[in-house]
């Protein structure tokens, strides 16, 4: 095959294997084109894996004869995986993995779950009869330990959040059963324990800033929201003057470190119970809070997550059956949309962007008891159910590696283990 370098190069990429050559895209039909200056170009047969010439359309009929990968004519991306991978939209190859039990411990209340620099899983979890736990797969197997064996959870429950250092380190914010917030680390090696705040209902939301240092995110004992710190050395707790909010929210630190809360609070009258979803923030300077953002069931559970530009992304429970909802401000005012009609149940949402700034929500299906999963990568929302074995998906949590690959964490309340799945980008 010879390229005239002066003239059009219509296929840009081929590639060399046992004699195979691909093509990535579409040519023109005949043996031989012509740059206008007199000069041609002459084109040999583009072959697929059996030695077929696809010449005539190899971005549909060669497809499956390809390596996986982006067609840069056609903007397509397909074709071959080793056995057991899919080739994504992204034109790379990619192995899901699971559902898998990681730990038979009995019912698990919480989960939490992060990933490192390296792509590896680190799972904290409550169990009901085993106190925190930790998961990992580090060592390319999963090896689970206990944290603290605290008491059983407050029955609204208890929260708990991990977040991951830069050397992949845990940092757990919890409550346990003498009403004390309370936190975990690794970071030296083995697990600490410390008590921050003697009195706390549940512990909702954990992150670590540029420096390492630690913020968490949870509940008084009356009714307010309160927030911890160690970035002067020591703890620092405050509590936040947002009476009334419920016992499920979230927050995220943007790039100034300034921090951005979703929560609910409700309203009580006789006959009824009117809770919306609201957000505040301190970026100015000073904590400003808006209005109802949506009508929220009473136990409604948001997560947050801000994207590159510091806009803000919410995944909650609506108040329609507790159908799941997404708000965002990324327009420059508050929009909401429904994602999926069917129940939501508990704390079971999580919400995390990838790189491109799509949306990737997991969360329990009430009405079924299935763990589901819904992103709107395509640019539109899409639903599917990802396990249905039982009544599971309680406690999700979600996270996305540098490729793309979803890493979610639930609890089965059928069976009484920890599981995880791990979901190739669409």
């Amino acid at each position: 095959m010879r390229f005239n370098v002066g003239g059009p190069i219509l296929c840009c990429a081929f590639t060399l294997v046992a004699g195979w050559v691909a093509g990535c895209g579409q040519r023109p039909s005949s043996a031989s084109a012509e740059d206008g200056s007199g000069s041609r170009t002459e084109w040999g047969p583009v072959v697929s894996f059996d030695g077929t010439d696809i010449s005539s359309n190899p971005c549909e009929s060669g497809c499956e004869a390809r390596v996986c990968g982006l067609d840069p004519v056609c903007g397509e991306s397909c074709g071959r995986c080793p056995t057991g991978q899919t080739c994504t939209s992204q034109g790379t190859c990619c192995e899901g993995v699971g559902p898998v039990v990681i730990d038979s411990v009995g019912e698990v209340e919480n989960t939490s779950l992060g990933l490192d620099a390296a792509g590896r899983v680190h799972i904290s979890y409550r169990a009901a009869s085993g106190g925190l736990k930790y998961a990992t797969n580090v060592s390319g197997q999963w090896a689970t330990t206990t944290v603290d064996s605290v008491g059983p959870a407050h029955p609204l429950g208890s929260g708990m959040a991990l977040a991951l250092d830069a050397a992949g380190k845990g940092h757990i914010g919890y409550y346990d059963s003498t009403n004390s917030m309370k936190y975990a680390t690794n970071a030296s090696g083995v697990w600490v324990t410390t008590v921050i705040d003697s009195e706390a209902h549940w512990v909702t939301s954990l992150t670590l800033d540029a420096a390492g240092q630690v913020h968490i995110y949870y509940g008084g004992f009356e009714g307010n929201l309160k927030y911890a710190t160690n970035v002067s050395g020591a703890w620092l707790i405050m509590t936040l003057d947002f009476a009334g909010a419920g016992p499920s929210g979230s927050f995220a630190l943007d790039s100034a470190g300034k921090v951005h809360i979703s929560f609910h609070t409700c309203v009580h009258t006789i006959k009824t119970v009117d809770c919306h979803l609201r957000y505040a923030t301190n970026a100015s300077g000073s904590w400003v809070t808006s209005d109802g953002l949506d009508s929220v069931g009473m136990w409604g559970h948001s997560s947050l997550a801000l994207d590159a530009s510091g806009k803000v992304h919410i995944g909650y429970a609506g108040p329609d059956s507790y159908s799941l909802k997404y708000a965002t401000n990324a327009s420059g005012t508050w929009a909401t949309v429904k994602v999926d009609s069917d129940s939501l149940w508990g704390t079971s949402t999580s919400l995390a962007l990838d790189a491109a700034g799509k949306v990737h929500i997991s969360y329990l299906d009430g009405d079924d008891f299935d763990l589901k999963y819904a992103t709107n990568a395509s640019g539109t929302w899409t639903t599917k159910a990802v396990d249905s074995a039982g009544d599971v998906g309680e406690g999700t949590s979600l996270a996305l590696d540098a490729p793309g690959k979803v890493h979610i964490s639930y609890s089965d309340m059928t069976n009484g283990t920890l599981k995880y799945v791990a979901l190739c980008p669409e």
